[in-house]
């Protein structure tokens, strides 16, 4: 079986509108292709679709809402990681990623950490410097992100980003109270 699906967090809907705006302004310095703005908890995974969905719509039953704090804007050489906002999204995020691997009886795909990517692609010094790296800082660093829904998505390393879809989504719980 091919490992063609992915499990992603996604941001509650003002953050979703803004952030697929940026991601798109941005795709054509990269590798030229947007896609939806998302957090991964598990990619590239192999299973078949509908215990996959039925998994993952348990969990979602069982979590909350996750609140991220944006921490920082970094780029790297790894394509899937090339411009991203560093997210702090505690225990919560960890806790996700442990039941997610322990459903899915792999720790493979595992994000190394919270994380939501602006582009994929090579981050040369030509691409970011166009990229207005000063004024994405200001506007996202420091706030905080409400991640609300869980998402079971046709993507994986070796689908093509323009065949990534969104199968199925799963609200996360409302959170009790907003820490400050």
């Amino acid at each position: 079986m091919a490992a063609e699906h992915s499990i992603w967090l996604l941001p509650s809907a003002p953050e979703e509108e803004a952030l697929a705006a940026l991601v798109a302004s941005l795709a054509p310095r990269f590798c030229g292709q947007a896609f939806g703005p998302h957090v991964t908890v598990q990619g590239d995974l192999a299973r078949p679709l509908e215990p996959l969905l039925r998994d993952t719509q348990m969990l979602a039953t069982r979590s909350e809402a996750l609140q991220a704090h944006v921490s920082g804007l970094e780029h790297s050489p790894h394509f899937f990681r090339c411009l991203t906002l560093r997210l702090d999204a505690g225990a919560a995020f960890d806790a996700l990623q442990v039941h997610m691997a322990h459903c899915n009886g792999s720790r493979e795909g595992l994000s190394p950490y919270a994380h939501l990517s602006l582009a994929y692609g090579d981050a040369s010094p030509q691409a970011l410097a166009g990229a207005a790296l000063a004024a994405i800082e200001r506007e996202w660093v420091g706030r905080r992100m409400v991640l609300d829904r869980l998402a079971v998505v046709h993507s994986s390393k070796t689908v093509a980003i323009d065949q990534w879809r969104v199968l199925a989504t799963f609200e996360l719980r409302p959170v009790a109270y907003w820490q400050r």
